[in-house]
Formats: structure tokens, C-alpha cells, sequence
């Protein structure tokens, strides 16, 4: 048995104690403080995919980038992961060139695809700060999460909507 829930009591009748335990679920994390006050302070991006339809064009994934102030989104297919750089690299000089600011902060998991040479290189090259998160714990990144939610939501319904096929999203 597991230690620690033998002590869980059911204080609601008719709820059975394997019920409880069956359907208890990990705790929201406290709202974070750490928000944008400035234009390109923060930036947030996550990668979604590989999908389980190929989007035209052979993109399977994209990644998204959050403008943590205004949640203003970018979005960018991709055919593999490994292009998670080149997209930003893309992102940040079209966003930089149009605002005339620099990004300060990246926000993201610390999934493999945010952590190569190549990527720590470019963050120290471009004076940009790196904010990770803990990987595959969705409830601390709530805000990219619900976005890439509403994002697929949306699509989803346009789709749909017109009684078209999903692979043609991108």
C-alpha cells in the first residue's frame, strides 16, 4: 500500500475511499508574480506536436511563441523538432526588427529542444535570459498550455466549420 494515503478520510457520504483516491488529481500551482511589465520582457514558447495528422506541407508540429504581456501569439510549423531554433531565431529577429526591442526573457520547459549548445549559445550570443520550468508539469505553464488549448479549439472549429479536412490547418 501506499504510505502517506492510508490517511485520506472521506468526509462526504457515500463516497468510498478507492473512489476518493481513485479520481484525486494534483493540486493547481499559486498564481506566479513573475509577469511581464515591459514590451519583450518576457516571451513564452512550447513546442506542440508531433500531431497525429501531418499538417499540409508535411508539418507535423509547431512551435508557438507567447508575448507574455499581451498574449499576442506567433505561430510557426514545423517538420521536426530540431527546428525549434531556427524558428526563433526567425521569430525573435522579425518581433526585434518591428519593436526595436530586444527580447529579454525566454520562457519555456526544459525540454531537450530548449537546452542544446546551439540554443544556450545563441541565448548568451543574443543577451537573452533563460526561464525553464519543470518539464511535462503543464499546471506550472498554465498560461501556454490553456493558449495552445484555445488554439486548437479554434482550429478545430473553423475546420470543422467548413467540412474541411484537419491537415489542412497549416
Amino acid at each position: 500500500m501506499f504510505t502517506g494515503l492510508s490517511k485520506l478520510h472521506v468526509e462526504h457520504d457515500g463516497i468510498c475511499r478507492g473512489c476518493a483516491l481513485g479520481k484525486n488529481a494534483k493540486g493547481s500551482f499559486p498564481r506566479s508574480d513573475n509577469k511581464s511589465k515591459g514590451i519583450l520582457d518576457i516571451v513564452n514558447l512550447d513546442v506542440c506536436g508531433p500531431m497525429i495528422v501531418e499538417y499540409l506541407g508535411g508539418y507535423p508540429c509547431y512551435v508557438i511563441f507567447i508575448y507574455d504581456l499581451s498574449s499576442k501569439t506567433w505561430i510557426f510549423f514545423m517538420k521536426t523538432e530540431d527546428e525549434v531554433l531556427d524558428r526563433f531565431q526567425e521569430f525573435s529577429a522579425q518581433v526585434e526588427n518591428l519593436i526595436e526591442k530586444k527580447i529579454k526573457v525566454l520562457r519555456s520547459d526544459n525540454g531537450s529542444e530548449y537546452t542544446s549548445d546551439d540554443f544556450n549559445d545563441f541565448y548568451k550570443e543574443a543577451g537573452i535570459e533563460k526561464d525553464s520550468i519543470v518539464p511535462y508539469n503543464p499546471q506550472q505553464n498554465g498560461f501556454v498550455e490553456r493558449k495552445k488549448r484555445s488554439i486548437m479549439e479554434d482550429v478545430e472549429a473553423m475546420i470543422h466549420g467548413q467540412n474541411l479536412l484537419m491537415f489542412l490547418w497549416a
